[in-house]
C-alpha cells in the first residue's frame, strides 16, 4: 500500500468516525451480545451463515434493533459490506417506540422524512 493510499484511508476513517458512520463487526453464535455499542452494526453468524444484523437505533433512543438476514424469513434485509461499511436494504422503519425510518448506506444513516 502506498503512502497516499494509507493517508487516504486514514482520512476516510477519521471523517466517518466524526460523522458517526456504522462499522460492521462480526459476532458468532445464536444470541446477540448483551452490550451493543453505538455506531456498530453486528452481523450475527451461526454455523457459517449470517442470520441477523443488530444495532442500536441511530436516533439515540437507546433501543436495540435486530433485523433478520435469514433467507428463510419472510421479512428480511440484505446486508452488503464494503470497506467495513454496511449497507442495508430495504430501509429500517420502526413501527413502535421512536418510529424512526432510515436507510443505512455505506455506513451512513440517511433519514426518511
Amino acid at each position: 500500500m502506498s503512502l497516499i493510499q494509507l493517508v487516504s484511508r486514514s482520512w476516510e476513517s477519521l471523517v466517518a468516525w466524526f460523522r458517526g458512520d456504522f462499522v460492521c463487526v462480526d459476532a458468532h453464535g445464536d444470541e446477540p451480545p448483551e452490550k451493543i455499542t453505538r455506531r456498530r452494526l453486528i452481523r450475527m453468524i451461526d454455523e457459517g451463515e449470517p442470520w441477523a444484523a443488530v444495532m442500536m437505533c441511530p436516533c439515540g433512543c437507546g433501543e436495540v434493533i435486530e433485523l433478520s438476514l435469514s433467507p428463510a424469513s419472510k421479512n428480511r434485509w440484505k446486508l452488503a459490506i464494503e470497506a467495513n461499511r454496511p449497507t442495508l436494504h430495504p430501509s429500517v422503519w420502526r413501527n413502535a417506540g421512536c418510529r424512526s425510518h432510515f436507510w443505512v448506506r455505506r455506513g451512513r444513516v440517511h433519514w426518511v422524512s
